[in-house]
């Protein structure tokens, strides 16, 4: 608390100063346009918060007289709109949203234009205008423009509906980035407040965005129609392609030794599955329209009023998801993993159905699709119980009151040597025969899939769906191991 009123009291005035007393050259100097826009929440960026540290003390008529960039129309002209300007604009504007002190309505109303002019303006910006020159200026604009829809009051009908128009015709253009999603649907959650008619609406989009002729870039109406679908020998040839480049880098980096060893998924790097993601987006946009599917998804699961699956939610799930994990690529089957993580924390009858899939997912993948794969498996143990996945069969041949018997779930791994699971195994032991193959993993040569198990079995540990004190002693061994000291976040951990 000492530290945070000197950096309030102190540091963030003494850099406005260094700034000439200018905001826009304070938030230059702070590289805005370079920050980490994704936070929790309820939480502020970092520069975010500096800008409310300065907006506290000061007078509302000063705040909006010192904020020099809005035309008649109360907007910021598109040649002066920049990072710095975008971002000083949405949280002044969100700073008097949250006043409740006297007049604070009245001065938020002289630096906001009204909904519907604003929705024009963002939609001109986002689908219309040409892009910066730098695409990740204008990436960050644009977001903090749709940012700021959620500071207005929907009471104005008209208002609202030009607002879900424009949200709908943002998440199907082919223009929008993935990286739009998360904050178009935390704009759309508000416009549409009932859940099953956002559900429901999110699905015609997603039906959409799988269309390739949905798209509204009528270049492609004049182009003649592929294939929907790619061929198999295409994609076999391009998986091969990307083989080669990976063995081309591999002997480059460790020599020809390691040509001669047999690749593993998890040695194939984050840049690698980009270059291959984008390598098949250009000559396909269903690709990048099923990967936006799945991110929307992802993000509309987010809302934690969404406690069960409905016969929407059921059908995406196995007409679209499950499919989508058998995708060719690594960073859709990666999502696939997760929208399906986050369908089954709300039906445990569809956790105990796609459980062999995911922790098959878990060990056979890349490391991306493997970690995604470890995490979801560990949030359904935490989510549902141990015990929730041991079904009736095993009370049958207890012959009794089922208990749980914590000290298998480490001794069990004997058993399972190759980490396999069937819908029969999962039957009989349940969360034991889980617990035993995320164990086997621990014996991994690669150090983030041994963090993420550790991290994961920790949780279970905590809670006390395990009490294993043999389980216990693994992690202890490993947190002594002199070669897991690099690795801080695993120290950390445990």
């Amino acid at each position: 608390e000492a530290v945070r009123r000197v950096v309030e009291k102190e540091m963030i005035p003494g850099w406005l100063r260094l700034s000439n007393n200018n905001i826009v050259v304070l938030l230059h100097h702070l590289d805005v346009g370079n920050s980490d826009q994704e936070t929790k929440l309820g939480d502020k960026s970092a520069p975010a918060g500096a800008l409310n540290v300065l907006f506290i003390d000061t007078p509302y008529r000063e705040l909006v007289s010192s904020f020099q960039y809005l035309d008649p129309d109360k907007l910021i002209p598109y040649e002066k709109l920049t990072p710095e300007t975008a971002m000083y604009w949405r949280v002044l504007a969100e700073f008097l949203a949250d006043q409740k002190g006297p007049r604070s309505e009245e001065h938020l109303e002289m630096i906001l234009p009204e909904l519907t002019p604003f929705c024009q303006y963002v939609r001109r910006y986002v689908l219309e205008l040409e892009k910066d020159e730098e695409a990740v200026n204008w990436e960050f604009v644009a977001k903090e423009l749709i940012s700021m829809t959620t500071i207005y009051d929907l009471g104005d009908e008209v208002g609202r509906q030009n607002l879900c128009r424009l949200v709908k015709d943002l998440l199907t253009s082919r223009k929008t980035p993935v990286t739009f999603i998360s904050t178009l649907v935390t704009v759309f959650s508000k416009v549409e407040k009932n859940t099953q008619t956002r559900i429901y609406q999110v699905a015609e989009i997603i039906s959409k965005l799988k269309d390739p002729m949905s798209s509204d870039d009528q270049l492609a109406l004049e182009t003649p129609v592929k294939p929907p679908r790619k061929d198999e020998e295409l994609i076999r040839a391009q998986t091969d392609q990307f083989e080669e480049r990976k063995a081309l880098l591999e002997d480059q980096l460790f020599g020809a030794s390691a040509s001669k060893a047999k690749a593993t998924p998890a040695a194939i790097t984050d840049a690698q599955l980009d270059l291959f993601f984008m390598t098949v987006q250009d000559d396909d946009g269903e690709a990048i329209g099923r990967y936006k599917c799945l991110g929307l998804l992802v993000a509309t699961l987010q809302d934690p009023s969404i406690t069960q699956l409905n016969n929407t939610l059921l059908t995406l799930l196995e007409e679209f998801v499950i499919i989508s994990v058998q995708s060719e690529l690594p960073a859709i089957r990666k999502e696939a993993i997760t929208a399906l993580a986050c369908c089954c924390l709300r039906s445990i009858e569809s956790a105990r159905q796609h459980l062999p899939l995911l922790l098959h997912a878990a060990q056979m993948d890349v490391q991306e699709v493997r970690i995604a794969a470890i995490i979801a498996v560990v949030d359904l143990m935490m989510n549902h119980g141990l015990s929730s996945f041991i079904t009736c069969l095993e009370l049958d041949l207890s012959g009794g009151d089922y208990s749980v018997n914590p000290r298998r779930c480490a001794d069990s791994v004997d058993i399972h040597r190759r980490a396999t699971l069937t819908q029969s195994v999962l039957d009989t032991q349940g969360g034991n025969s889980v617990v035993a193959i995320l164990t086997k993993i621990l014996d991994e040569p690669d150090l983030e899939l041994r963090t993420e198990v550790a991290e994961g079995l920790c949780k279970l540990l905590m809670i006390g769906d395990i009490n294993s004190p043999k389980l216990l002693g693994r992690l202890l061994l490993i947190w002594y191991n002199p070669m897991t000291e690099p690795d801080s976040k695993l120290r950390h951990i445990q």
